[in-house]
């Protein structure tokens, strides 16, 4: 379509032509539809689906409306359903048949081509075009349909008919010329595929999708080439990850970034530069046979970023066509092959809406997409070897399915201290979304601590996290699995996780069975545990019952102690009698407290703490023992509570029964602490736990052994809050 640039300015006693005035209409014409084309956009706005009966014969357009590429309104006012048809030819023009020969625009200077049909296909398909009917005597039925192509088979078109009738007439003495009447109506049409311009519903180019291979596959692209898992070594693991990373994915890679470079290059304004330096960053991640799972992990990442970035850009290429070309469709409305159902996503043969640049936010998608290639750039070169020694931590993430922007920042990317400071272009990439809304420190990561001050963010795990069901556990790497196992037990603790842990150990090739799998402190040492707890709670408990009891009977002996002689306002012997039983009772207290305090260091909550210190608890439970003894018999408590007591007395009488009590919990105390039997108890517990400790690694199966009983093993850097978390070591216990 012309963008008229002139249009016609009238003077007073002008003569006017038809000339003129068709100058006037065209240009208001024909910038009212370029307006609609260039602030809105072309296609199918609403509705206009359709369906097929198959049994009835019978097709019905549902109501809707859409613009064409010329900028002309195509409208169904309601549902229509067809039950006949006949060919279709244009009558505004002498030689034109859809799909064949040349569209007129009567208000265009310019031609728009439609492919001619094959000069080799058979007579039954000549013509080309077949108008819908809802009715007709002379129509042929849809049930009567005899040529080549089935009717599921023809592409269902609105196509906007032009149809210019002179209005000249000459009745009796009358011919004047009275001009042209134009009439537009909407003709439903079925096409041929073939007829249809392959321009009008050209696919633009898109990014193809890559997949990582699994890791248990010893070559490339053979799936009987499973690694043989007797007696697997360290090394033989490590190299699955070797072959995933040099023989195919780098290679995957570097080839997809150098074989669609034409394709994203120029739209994403990258040049060859910026590519071949991304190639290079890809070619060259390494760190040693030690840390290939680590790259394995970096090129998933790259992998993953890329198949998000050639999402959002194949949704811009297909949503997104530039400048509408006039003759994309500039009559008409293609709907949809008639037997497929109407899915409203892009079709080969269904213009669906595309929104005109003013609407269509594509200046935010390309920010996006461009921030998305940046990210891999990041990836591919902020990859640094973890340090050995790290901190352990456990951040929630997301499921590898999950776009990868919205996944933790894992500890083998650098992120320092400066990205606070808005440095960090991998923090920048990591999620365009975040970023473009000024909520790029919103981001879960080993590093958080480097970037934000957010307690979120920091601490994650102390909020409740259900939409990031996956824990990263990161930082065991090189450590003593005995000391890494504590420190996970301790991370469980503190927020509360639930998940177990199963330690399992390489043979390293050797054939003995010699070194296995270590379960976690929950799996093993459980019931000890339990058996630890009751025999920890029972003296604590007593303690604190008798201590709670000495300090209710104080009141009583208060009151007591005020009572005076009604005549001489003297104290009475029962008074200065319970004054002597209080500070008793105070010393006594005071001395329970002190052995509670003791107790509770000798008997720590975990059992582990407390068989690591157990040379500890026997000395001290030694002195623990004299310190009972001699405090009961220095405090004169025993001697006073026998002496003086007037059995005619009731108040002493009470008094006596209070003391009683108290006495049988004390000498309870006392007993259980000098029972020696109570004392072997915990012995027992003791060495029950280092026996299983120092056994478990020769009592359980080896890694081999366990991945062939279960199939699936993933590796995920962590685990599901549901699921067991492996943890694999050499046989010296290090964690591989």
């Amino acid at each position: 379509m012309n963008t008229p640039t002139t249009y016609p300015f009238f003077e007073s006693g002008q003569v006017l032509t038809n000339v003129h005035l068709n100058d006037l209409r065209r240009f208001l014409d024909e910038h009212n539809r370029l307006t609609r084309v260039r602030l809105s956009g072309t296609g199918i706005v609403c509705g206009l689906g359709y369906s097929y009966n198959a049994s009835a014969k019978t097709i019905t357009i549902e109501a809707g409306y859409g613009i064409t590429t010329s900028g002309y309104l195509i409208e169904v006012p309601q549902d229509v359903t067809y039950t006949h048809f006949q060919e279709y030819i244009d009558p505004a023009t002498d030689n034109y048949l859809y799909g064949k020969g040349l569209l007129d625009d009567p208000d265009d200077d310019d031609d728009v081509t439609y492919r001619a049909d094959d000069e080799d296909e058979d007579e039954s398909t000549d013509v080309t075009a077949f108008e819908l009917l809802t009715t007709g005597t002379n129509d042929q039925e849809l049930a009567d349909w005899s040529f080549g192509i089935t009717i599921p088979n023809m592409v269902l078109v609105l196509y906007l008919e032009l149809l210019d009738e002179d209005l000249k007439s000459c009745t009796g003495s009358n011919c004047d010329n009275k001009g042209m009447k134009r009439t537009i109506t909407v003709r439903p049409l079925l096409i041929r595929q073939s007829a249809l311009l392959d321009e009008t519903f050209a696919a633009p180019a898109l990014l193809p999708q890559l997949n990582i291979r699994k890791t248990i596959y010893d070559t490339p692209g053979d799936p009987e080439a499973v690694l043989d898992l007797i007696d697997v070594s360290t090394s033989a693991l490590l190299d699955l990850f070797f072959n995933a990373i040099s023989i195919e994915q780098q290679t995957v890679l570097r080839n997809t970034l150098e074989n669609n470079f034409t394709v994203y290059g120029p739209i994403l304004d990258i040049d060859t530069g910026r590519k071949n330096t991304l190639r290079n960053a890809i070619a060259n991640l390494g760190g040693g046979e030690t840390y290939r799972q680590y790259v394995y992990d970096a090129l998933k990442d790259i992998t993953f970023a890329w198949n998000e970035m050639a999402d959002q850009f194949n949704d811009f290429a297909v949503s997104n066509p530039g400048c509408f070309a006039a003759n994309d469709y500039p009559r008409h409305l293609g709907l949809g092959i008639v037997g497929q159902p109407v899915t409203g996503l892009a079709d080969a043969f269904r213009n669906i809406f595309r929104p005109s640049p003013v609407i269509n936010r594509n200046d935010e998608r390309l920010r996006i997409i461009r921030l998305l290639f940046v990210k891999m750039e990041e990836l591919a070169t902020s990859f640094s070897v973890p340090a050995i020694g790290s901190a352990t931590e456990i951040n929630p993430d997301q499921p590898q399915l999950a776009p990868h922007s919205g996944r933790s920042i894992p500890y083998y990317y650098s992120i320092e201290n400066n990205s606070a400071n808005n440095n960090d272009l991998l923090l920048k990439s990591w999620s365009p979304w975040k970023t473009l809304r000024f909520r790029r420190k919103e981001r879960y990561g080993y590093f958080a601590q480097n970037y934000t001050t957010d307690n979120y963010f920091v601490e994650p795990m102390q909020y409740a996290q259900d939409g990031h069901p996956l824990l990263r556990i990161e930082g065991i790497k090189g450590k003593n699995v005995d000391d890494v196992l504590e420190e996970i037990r301790v991370l469980k603790e503190k927020y509360d996780l639930a998940f177990p842990v199963k330690v399992l150990y390489f043979s390293e090739g050797t054939g003995q069975k010699v070194v296995s799998s270590q379960d976690s402190f929950n799996f093993i040492y459980e019931d000890l545990q339990e058996d630890y707890h009751i025999l920890r709670e029972k003296p604590l408990s007593l303690l604190e019952s008798l201590i709670v009891y000495l300090n209710s009977v104080l009141p009583y002996l208060t009151d007591i102690s005020k009572a005076t002689d009604p005549v001489t306002g003297a104290p009475t012997q029962e008074a200065d009698d319970a004054k002597e039983t209080i500070e008793a009772i105070n010393r006594i207290i005071g001395i329970l407290e002190q052995i509670k305090e003791r107790l509770l260091e000798l008997f720590p909550a975990c059992l582990p703490d407390f068989a690591e210190n157990f040379d500890v608890f026997k000395d001290e439970y030694r002195r623990l023992i004299r310190l009972v003894l001699k405090s009961l018999l220095d405090s004169g408590f025993l001697d006073g509570i026998t002496s003086g007591v007037d059995t005619s007395d009731p108040y002493a009488l009470h008094q006596m029964t209070v003391i009683d009590e108290g006495v049988s919990l004390v000498t309870y105390l006392g007993g259980l602490l000098l029972d020696r039997f109570w004392f072997m108890k915990f012995y027992r517990v003791y060495v029950r736990y280092m026996t299983r400790k120092h056994r478990s690694r020769a009592i359980a199966e080896p890694f081999d052994e366990f991945v062939q009983k279960h199939c699936g093993m993933e590796h995920l850097a962590g685990t599901y809050t549901y699921g067991t978390f492996i943890i694999v070591c050499r046989p010296d216990g290090i964690t591989a």
